[in-house]
C-alpha cells in the first residue's frame, strides 16, 4: 500500500511540474537559505544551526505522529523550491528515498543526518516476551542485558547499510551524542550551500554542541547513581538513550508507535512490573495512553510522560519547547520513576 501511494505521488507531483515554472534551489524571498527539514528533532537542528540566516519549514506537521504520515504532492513541489532537505533517515522517512528520487532540482542538498552513526538494531536494549517473566529481577541482571543488547547489535554490524524501517531503531537522536554528529553534519550542508555566512553557522554550532556535551554529562550524573533502570515505555523509541545511560526499555509498542499489543504482552508487562516494583508506566504525547494508563491502574504505578521528541504539538512550539527542554524534562521523569517514594 505504501509502495501504491508513493507511486501515485510521484505520478502526480510529475504532471504538476510539467504545468509549472519556477527557478529550483533559490533562497527565500528574504534571501535567506530555504530549509526543509522532515520530522521535528531535525528541524529544531536546523533552526539552531542556520539561526537568523535560514529559514526552515517542518514537513511533517506539527501534531502528527512521524512515524504514520506520508508527503503529498504539495509538500514534494515545496522540495523543488528548496535548497537543503535535511531528513534523520534510520528508516525514520520510510517515504525518503521515493520522494528524493523524484526531485528534479538538481541543486538541492540532501542530508541525511544519521548517514555515518553507528545505528541500533531494533529491539537492542529492550526487554521482549521471553525475557518477560515473573523470575527476572534477580535473574536478569543489567550487565546481562547489556551484554545481550550489544551482541544483537554486533549481528548486524556486517549488513549492508539499509535503512529500511525496521532493521534499526531510527530515534538516534534521543543520545545526545548522535544529536551533537547530526547537528554537525548540518552545519556542513549549510557552509557548503551558503559559505558567506559558514563562520555564523559554525559557531552556532559550537554553541549547541557544548550544551549537548553538558546534557550528556547531566544525565550520566543524574542516573549513575540508580541500580535498576527498567523502563517501562509507550514504544520503543529509547534503545540509544538506554545504550548510553545503562538503561534498559519495557516497550508496551514495537518501534512503530501505531502498534497495539496483544493480550499476551499486556499480562507479561502486569507481571514484569509487579516483579520489579516498578513505579512509573510511560506514556508519549502524540499517542493514545489508553494501554499505558490501563497497564498503571493494573499495577499501581504512576503514570508520567517520556517524549520521543519525533514530533511536537503547535502548542508545544509556541510555548517555546525544544530539544533541549524536552530532554530535560524527560530526566527530571526519568529520575523521579527510580528515587524512592517520599
Amino acid at each position: 500500500m505504501r509502495l501504491i501511494k508513493s507511486l501515485i505521488l510521484i505520478m502526480t507531483t510529475a504532471l504538476i511540474l510539467s504545468s509549472c515554472s519556477f527557478f529550483p534551489g533559490q533562497t527565500s524571498d528574504s534571501g535567506k537559505l530555504k530549509v526543509i527539514a522532515s520530522v521535528y528533532p531535525m528541524y529544531d537542528f536546523a533552526r539552531k544551526i542556520g539561526g537568523e540566516y535560514v529559514d526552515v519549514t517542518l514537513l511533517v506537521p506539527a501534531g502528527f505522529e512521524p512515524h504514520t504520515w506520508e508527503p503529498t504532492s504539495k509538500d514534494m513541489l515545496s522540495l523543488e523550491k528548496a535548497d537543503v532537505f535535511i531528513y534523520n533517515g534510520a528508516g525514520m522517512e520510510m517515504w525518503a528515498d521515493n520522494l528524493i528520487s523524484a526531485i528534479e532540482n538538481k541543486k538541492l542538498s540532501v542530508v541525511e543526518t544519521s548517514k555515518d552513526l553507528e545505528l541500533m538494531a531494533t529491539g537492542a536494549y529492550s526487554l521482549d516476551n521471553d525475557a518477560l517473566t515473573g523470575e527476572i529481577s534477580e535473574a536478569h541482571d543489567d550487565h546481562d542485558d547489556h551484554e545481550e543488547a550489544e551482541s544483537q547489535e554486533e549481528d548486524h554490524d556486517d549488513d549492508d547499510h539499509d535503512h529500511d524501517h525496521g532493521q534499526y531503531d531510527p530515534h538516534v537522536w534521543l543520545s545526545p551524542i548522535n544529536a551533537k554528529n547530526q547537528m554537525n553534519a548540518i552545519c556542513d550542508a549549510f557552509c557548503a550551500a551558503d559559505p558567506n555566512h559558514a563562520e555564523a553557522y559554525r559557531n552556532n554550532y559550537n554553541k549547541y554542541a557544548n550544551m549537548l556535551d553538558d546534557l550528556d554529562a547531566e544525565y550520566r550524573s543524574a542516573l549513575d547513581a540508580f541500580d535498576s533502570k527498567y523502563i517501562v515505555v509507550s514504544h520503543e523509541a529509547f534503545g540509544y538513550m538506554c545504550k548510553e545511560y545503562g538503561l534498559l526499555q519495557v516497550p508496551i509498542r514495537g518501534i512503530s508507535a501505531d502498534a497495539e499489543p496483544d493480550a499476551e504482552r499486556m499480562r507479561r508487562i502486569i507481571d514484569f512490573i509487579n516483579a520489579n516494583h516498578i513505579r512509573v508506566v510511560f506514556f508519549e504525547a502524540l499517542t493514545n495512553p489508553k494501554v499505558s494508563e490501563t497497564i498503571a491502574a493494573e499495577t499501581g504505578c504512576e503514570v508520567r510522560e517520556l517524549h520521543p521528541i519525533g514530533g511536537l504539538t503547535q502548542e508545544q512550539i509556541d510555548d517555546g519547547q525544544d530539544y533541549f527542554s524536552l530532554m530535560n524534562d524527560n530526566l527530571v521523569a526519568l529520575t523521579a520513576s527510580f528515587s524512592s517514594p517520599d
